[in-house]
């Protein structure tokens, strides 16, 4: 009885759950193709972070560095060893979320040449369905299927023929993945200046968590016109002419009707401008990459050699 007592007890608390050692290979088998895949058929995966961390010399990066991504690599074990090692009905779980995972992160290896963000998560549920039918061809990585197949197929090939798993091992991947993820959407940006990345599956976590601790998913609801009263005195200070200067985010000048272009993309400025209610200076130079400093500098009149001299800020 103390002989049994002792091996259920170190069966709870292994790092691989008491699990089988056929069951334990064959997961790490899978992770191991599984980095190599992301590496070298997307170049992403762990690619990224090594390059970032062979442009640093310093060992407590280096070791950090490490740190995180054995713990990464650990809980991507422990996803694949849950899905081989658990009963039907929980693999079904699995495999649905690394389905969904492997798709959605490769296919925007395809489309962007990198892995997901919390910014592509915004992008995705901002889109119209007109934008999305047309950008469908551009996420769909086919390659996808191999390691979705290859690990199917080792669900049916590796018997376990002890203790099947359910609940209890799901619900600690979850716990240890979502603890893991929530933190280092804290210290990634600290430590690794963004730059920490991870395998497809594992990318595809990090994702999630960050927009779900950025981004509530409250303020995806639509935008709700409010009335304001027109403030007291407010009359007094009213101009003889109104102008509305409108600053539109990641347009192109060529892509604009009223600069030209063959699509009727902006009928009603082309309307306004027919009407001599509209100025338009043509096709500009932003100012910046980015929304913030491209507005500042517009408002404050900023010259090219003044953003040179002073800087965005």
């Amino acid at each position: 009885m103390q002989i049994a007592e002792t091996r259920l007890l170190k069966s709870n608390y292994s790092l691989t759950f008491g699990t089988e050692r056929t069951t334990r290979i064959a997961a790490a088998g899978f992770l191991l193709f599984l980095c190599l895949f992301d590496v070298f058929y997307t170049q992403s995966g762990f690619a990224p972070l090594f390059e970032f961390v062979s442009r640093d010399y310093d060992p407590i990066n280096i070791l950090v560095s490490a740190v995180y991504s054995l713990a990464a690599l650990y809980l991507a074990f422990l996803f694949i060893l849950g899905t081989v090692a658990s009963r039907w009905r929980y693999k079904i779980i699995y495999l649905s979320v690394f389905a969904f995972a492997i798709f959605i992160e490769y296919g925007y290896s395809k489309a962007l040449g990198r892995f997901t963000n919390i910014f592509d998560i915004t992008g995705a549920l901002s889109a119209t369905s007109e934008q999305r039918m047309y950008s469908l061809s551009a996420f769909i990585d086919l390659a996808a299927f191999i390691p979705f197949i290859l690990l199917v197929g080792i669900c049916f090939l590796v018997k376990n023929n002890g203790r099947a798993y359910g609940a209890g091992l799901l619900g600690t991947v979850i716990g240890l993945t979502c603890l893991f993820y929530i933190q280092l959407a804290y210290t990634n940006p600290i430590l690794f200046d963004r730059q920490f990345t991870t395998t497809s599956l594992g990318s595809f976590f990090h994702t999630t968590t960050e927009y779900l601790i950025s981004n509530p998913i409250i303020e995806v609801k639509p935008k709700i016109r409010e009335l304001v009263e027109i403030p007291v005195h407010a009359q007094t200070y009213e101009p003889n002419n109104n102008i509305i200067f409108v600053f539109d985010e990641s347009v192109r000048g060529d892509h604009l009707s009223l600069n030209g272009y063959e699509r009727p993309t902006t009928p009603f400025l082309e309307k306004l401008a027919n009407e001599g209610l509209l100025l338009n200076w043509g096709i500009a130079v932003s100012g910046s990459t980015i929304s913030h400093p491209s507005y500042d500098a517009m408002i404050s009149g900023a010259s090219p050699d003044t953003i040179v001299s002073m800087g965005l800020d």
